[in-house]
């Protein structure tokens, strides 16, 4: 019994302590990304305000902040095998699109009519181009922790059935040992 819980706690705890905490991670991070990118092109949009065009710079700038947090939340848990190449093609495809976005942000304080055609050239093709990359690595980050979340859980069930049947077995043997 002892060593068949400590073999089912293993697998749950990594559901618990890698496979969920990087799942929550990652969705924060895909989620606040698209809020990024809401902002960004928020600012390409024709009669846009001197106020809105303010508080959507500053919308980028503390998501940006928001994100990189969350990312530090995400590396602070321990990677599972195989976890590491995709999670860096995720920090690689981000630090992409970042570097977009601050070109945007730049063009816009410039505020010129040749810049803010450069903006739009991005919008219609840099960015999504950027936003499609990084959409297919963050979902199968996402995808790689549900598989492992799955798998770990089906071992620990599995272990479950076998625990039990020598359980039963050493009950038997004990009451006819009686």
């Amino acid at each position: 019994s002892f060593w068949g819980i400590k073999k089912i706690d293993n697998h749950l705890d990594r559901v618990a302590n890698v496979s969920l905490p990087h799942i929550q991670s990652a969705d924060s991070m895909y989620l606040t990304y698209s809020k990024v990118r809401i902002a960004l092109r928020t600012l390409g949009l024709p009669g846009i305000s001197k106020a809105e065009a303010d508080a959507s710079v500053n919308m980028v700038i503390e998501l940006i902040k928001k994100y990189e947090e969350e990312n530090k939340a995400y590396l602070a848990t321990p990677f599972a095998e195989g976890e590491k190449v995709i999670y860096e093609k995720v920090a690689q495809d981000w630090g992409d699109f970042k570097s977009i976005g601050e070109k945007v942000l730049m063009l816009h304080k410039s505020g010129t009519a040749e810049d803010k055609q450069k903006m739009l050239d991005i919008f219609l093709k840099d960015c999504p181009e950027a936003a499609a990359i990084y959409n297919r690595s963050i979902v199968a980050l996402v995808e790689f922790h549900q598989k492992n979340a799955a798998r770990w859980v089906a071992e620990a069930s599995k272990d479950v059935v076998i625990i039990d049947i020598i359980q039963v077995a050493i009950i038997v043997v004990g009451l006819f040992g009686g």
